[in-house]
């Protein structure tokens, strides 16, 4: 009795938790950066986003390395030096990811504030449908025990 239970239990938690992760691979989410990078210090951002996926970026410091790549031909920087603060904005042309470094390469902090809009990528949203059916699957099998147990 006390193993359906649990069973029951491990099952909903399994459930619940891929519904959730179903559900917000759905919609796009928000992740505002606001970092200070140290002298000599890198910073790297890689984030998965889709099709049309707004991204803003403002770097402001004094000498700093920045590379940038996205998606399906969208916007490219190769590493290039840059001595005034840069505002980024692009939208990615197709479903991926983009690579984002930054260097800093002066004696003072820099400063790198950013909205990105991101998004899960497609090929997790099976794992999350495999951890709902093992759930479900594991409830069944709980409620089928107890039920020959009684």
């Amino acid at each position: 009795m006390k193993k359906s239970f649990i069973g029951i239990i491990i099952g909903i938690i399994l459930l619940v938790i891929s519904i959730y992760f179903l559900i917000a691979s759905s919609t796009n989410q928000i992740l505002e950066v606001n970092e200070t990078v140290t002298p000599n210090n890198s910073k790297s951002y890689t984030l998965y986003a889709n099709d049309h996926a707004l991204q803003l970026m403002n770097i402001t410091g004094n000498k700093f390395d920045l590379s940038l790549s996205t998606p399906k031909n969208g916007l490219q920087i190769p590493l290039t030096t840059h001595i005034n603060p840069v505002e980024l904005s692009w939208f990615h042309l197709g479903d991926g990811i983009s690579n984002i470094t930054i260097q800093n390469i002066d004696d003072s902090d820099l400063e790198i504030n950013a909205i990105f809009t991101t998004s899960i990528e497609a090929s997790m949203i099976k794992y999350f449908i495999i951890l709902a059916i093992i759930g479900t699957a594991i409830i069944g099998f709980s409620i089928i025990k107890k039920q020959s147990i009684v």
